[in-house]
């Protein structure tokens, strides 16, 4: 039996217009078993997970808990022919379930020399040599000292004697060390370049 989850729209919905129940069995009707995405029911596992695939829908996300015993592993995710929706969940509580994940939209903070990570759209804040590091999109801040990262479209702030670095569309790192002149900075990567967020 393999457990994972799934994410639906407030009413019940997934992103293709399938509805699925708050408890119980649901089949998909377009099963093929292939390695292919489509034609199934997918859901994803805390070691099989790729947020950008999973069709996240912001503040009103429905996460479901899921179980099933005829499932194919695809790129980030598993598509299977029928999935056993176990219960609902809200971020909270599967942020609680799956600590190592890191959740859209999330805001962590971290005190000092602490490590603070978030996911895509997420926010990362962890202070005076602390690390924060955030996703696609992500916002990611730290005190003086401290390391900050970015995915692609990210923004970073470091403080005095921080480093900050940021990740760009091709998956490339750019680091930049931060002095007392660009302490608290917040920055974005344009063409490869550090950009100042005005």
């Amino acid at each position: 039996m393999i457990k994972g989850f799934r994410v639906v729209k407030a009413d019940m919905t997934s992103t293709n217009g399938f509805i699925y129940p708050t408890q119980g069995a649901v089949t998909a009707t377009d099963f093929v078993a292939n390695e292919e995405c489509g034609n199934g029911l997918h859901f994803w596992t805390a070691d099989n997970c790729d947020f950008d695939a999973c069709g996240y829908h912001g503040c009103d996300t429905v996460w479901l808990e899921v179980e099933t015993d005829d499932a194919i592993k695809l790129h980030g995710k598993y598509k299977a022919s029928s999935l056993n929706v176990l219960r609902t969940l809200t971020v909270k509580e599967m942020h609680e379930l799956y600590p190592s994940l890191a959740f859209p939209f999330i805001t962590v903070t971290a005190g000092y020399r602490g490590t603070a990570t978030a996911g895509y759209s997420g926010t990362a804040t962890a202070g005076y040599s602390g690390t924060a590091t955030a996703g696609y999109r992500g916002t990611a801040t730290a005190g003086d000292g401290g390391t900050a990262t970015a995915g692609d479209c990210g923004t970073a702030t470091a403080g005095d004697g921080g480093t900050i670095m940021l990740r760009d569309d091709e998956g490339i790192l750019y680091v930049k060390k931060i002095t007392k002149t660009t302490a608290g900075v917040a920055f974005k990567l344009i063409d490869g370049k550090f950009v100042k967020v005005i």
